[in-house]
């Protein structure tokens, strides 16, 4: 497995982009993860069914739906830009240093704080979430008020 791969798979898209390691090389990589987000928009928006069965599978311990995480976060985050939501990475304090799942996206909407875990520290460009965690495990009902609201 390569795990300087960041998966950027949408509904019926298989493409993977690699982590660079030159700064040219990541500049070009930042927009690139941009234009993903941006990206997301044309794709129709996830239903509540989707939603559901996203986090239906993962409380099963299903990790292949990291594709369908992959879609949801993608979508929220190009919505935060377009809308200027406040949105960022952060950190776990709760998990060990050396966690794989230690980083956060942060995403504050209208409705609540949506967050996902994300592995070995996520997308480098996005910003420093300056906030902190809500406290409330309820990232699914938040996006469920969103998509049966067309926010997103």
């Amino acid at each position: 497995m390569d795990y300087n791969a960041i998966s950027t798979a949408s509904p019926g898209d298989q493409t993977t982009m690699t982590t660079p390691t030159n700064t040219e090389a990541i500049v070009d990589h930042h927009k690139e993860l941009r234009d993903y987000y941006d990206s997301q928009l044309r794709y129709p928006c996830p239903d509540e069914r989707y939603i559901r069965e996203y986090y239906r599978s993962w409380g099963l311990g299903d990790r292949c739906g990291e594709e369908r995480k992959e879609h949801l976060m993608g979508r929220l985050l190009a919505v935060a830009r377009r809308d200027g939501w406040v949105y960022g990475l952060g950190t776990d304090t709760s998990k060990p240093v050396g966690d794989l799942y230690r980083r956060v996206v942060y995403i504050d909407t209208p409705e609540g704080q949506v967050s996902f875990h994300v592995f070995l520290g996520g997308d480098p460009s996005l910003p420093e979430y300056l906030g902190t965690w809500s406290g409330k495990r309820d990232s699914e009902e938040i996006l469920v008020r969103l998509a049966n609201g067309g926010l997103f």
